[in-house]
């Protein structure tokens, strides 16, 4: 691949393949213009830097949760807010961390109705719930 720039034009990117004839005294190139492509892939790549800043830096804790309910990843503030370090969490269960998980009440909040458990079931957001945790030992 090569990057064609004149002075004052656009910058295009091609795909370049040559082959040397037979005879030795000739080389054929092909070209094809990828210019698309790319730029489309450097936009991709931009927008996961600004993704990637603003999970790593918000003061809202995030964790991603496959649907077996593992946890996928989790940003430094909801490792602040849980109280455990990312590597702790990753590939665990939330029942797994906590040793008591309660309802604002104080009742048993079973998994079942845990709010990621509702979210996959249903295909809907789940706003505005309220969930107590025990870290294990912390009693």
């Amino acid at each position: 691949m090569a990057k064609l720039e004149r002075t004052g034009s656009e910058r295009r990117f091609v795909h370049v393949e040559a082959r040397v004839a037979e005879d030795g005294r000739e080389c054929r190139l092909v070209l094809v213009d990828i210019t698309a492509q790319r730029l489309a892939e450097e936009s991709l790549q931009e927008s996961e830097r600004k993704y990637r800043t603003l999970f790593e830096t918000m003061s809202v804790g995030v964790v991603h949760q496959c649907s077996t309910g593992r946890i996928v990843s989790a940003n430094p503030s909801a490792a602040r807010i849980l109280g455990l370090s990312i590597h702790q969490m990753k590939g665990r269960k939330s029942t797994e961390l906590f040793s008591e998980i309660i309802h604002e009440d104080g009742s048993e909040f079973p998994e079942a109705k845990h709010p990621y458990r509702i979210a996959l079931r249903t295909g809907r957001a789940v706003h505005n719930v309220v969930m107590g945790i025990s870290l294990p030992g912390s009693d």
